[in-house]
């Protein structure tokens, strides 16, 4: 009697999907739970002021509470009030150069004391990104919704904000948020969440140019009308004497944007600041505005044939770093929706080497080595994934919802 060769049935190839999908959600949690008991135990622990850049904040937040606008331009006196309210901060400066009603922001934090007004910043700013990435990464296609928020915990744009005290979080809300207004078709709305990122008005520049190229004059509308509220609380809450001198500040960072970058060159990202290391100084900004303009159009071409908004919201959140005159580690954040549509865009093209190149791109911004001479490796990246969403966009015929945003 003979008998058929034991052998194990075959494994659904959606079962085996499953397990490695929960394998790979059980190393991202391991690798997501350790990094932070590391950054929180050898980094947070470690500061001489926790947090570091937060302190900047945190008097924001009582020059609110005192309706000391203007103060915050006033340099000397702002690092008087700085140090007469967290002491160990006398050896930091800061040149702050933000709207005039950006400290209201601030207001609930400056009656905290500084640990706990900390802490509550950190909690509650993870707990925004946390949500952000979830809205995103629920309508990815081949990348998993968990592996898209665990994975963004361990961006390294996002361990820069918390460690270094940063709010690029406010133009994060404002671009996600018009991304998913875009996508149910109400592009006033999307307007009105675009000008939250004039909070960072350095990082409307790519975002104005683009919206004018396309055509986008709902979109410009509501933005429009976000703005002039906006200006019309300032006026009102923090008085014209604020407004002009937030104006004289701005034209001296005009002027002079060296004064606002990093005493070590290595932590900057920007396009002017790598000219201004390469080129004479009366050609920095001509060649600057020629490239901003460069890469606006390119932004606006994927935007009017692509019809996907994720890849159109990818090469503008690239376009807006690479546009920013003043670019700094923790600013790329911004890029974090980005990566997730592009890990998940690799997954579906099956264009590995893309996720790859994202992937270096984050970690090019933390690496003050990662350079070619003076030029920063995360600039080419940046590049060159706006490349990758140009020629992406190349075989859709129309824009997605028929017509201009």
């Amino acid at each position: 009697m003979t008998h058929a060769p034991l052998t194990r049935p075959p494994v659904p190839r959606s079962t085996t999907n499953a397990f490695r999908a929960r394998e790979i959600t059980v190393m991202l949690a391991i690798a997501a739970i350790t990094i932070w008991i590391g950054v929180v135990a050898f980094v947070l622990m470690r500061q001489p002021v926790p947090g570091g850049d937060f302190m900047e904040f945190y008097v924001f937040g009582a020059l609110a509470r005192a309706g000391q606008w203007s103060l915050q331009y006033d340099w000397t006196a702002f690092h008087d009030l700085q140090v007469s309210l967290v002491p160990a901060s006398a050896p930091y400066f800061y040149a702050p150069a933000y709207p005039p009603l950006v400290p209201l922001l601030y207001w609930p934090l400056s009656a905290l004391p500084f640990p706990a007004a900390f802490i509550a910043w950190a909690v509650g700013s993870s707990v925004i990104y946390i949500a952000l990435i979830d809205s995103v990464g629920r309508l990815t296609t081949t990348l998993p919704r968990a592996h898209a928020v665990l994975g963004a915990l361990l961006f390294p744009g996002f361990i820069a904000v918390i460690v270094l005290g940063q709010t690029t979080i406010w133009p994060l809300v404002g671009f996600v948020a018009a991304f998913h207004a875009m996508r149910a078709g109400k592009p006033f709305l999307a307007g009105l969440c675009f000008a939250i990122v004039a909070i960072k008005p350095h990082f409307g520049i790519a975002l104005a140019l683009v919206l004018l190229l396309t055509g986008s004059s709902r979109v410009v509308a509501g933005a429009a009308a976000g703005v002039a509220v906006l200006a019309a609380g300032t006026l009102a809450i923090c008085g014209r004497a604020a407004i002009d001198v937030y104006i004289a500040t701005t034209r001296l960072a005009l002027t002079n944007p060296g004064a606002l970058e990093p005493l070590d060159a290595r932590h900057t990202h920007a396009v002017h600041a790598v000219l201004a290391t390469a080129l004479p100084s009366s050609l920095v900004t001509p060649v600057w505005l020629a490239l901003t303009a460069g890469v606006a159009v390119v932004t606006a071409m994927v935007w009017r044939r692509s019809a996907s908004w994720p890849m159109r919201f990818t090469a503008l959140l690239l376009a807006t770093l690479l546009s920013s005159p003043h670019v700094l580690v923790y600013d790329s954040l911004l890029l974090a929706p980005a990566m997730v549509w592009l890990i998940d865009q690799a997954g579906t093209s099956g264009q590995r080497w893309v996720g790859a190149m994202a992937a270096l791109l984050a970690i090019a911004f933390v690496l003050p080595v990662a350079r070619l001479s003076f030029l920063p490796l995360t600039i080419p990246l940046m590049a060159g994934l706006l490349a990758v969403c140009f020629v992406q966009a190349l075989p859709d015929a129309s824009p997605a919802g028929g017509g201009r945003p």
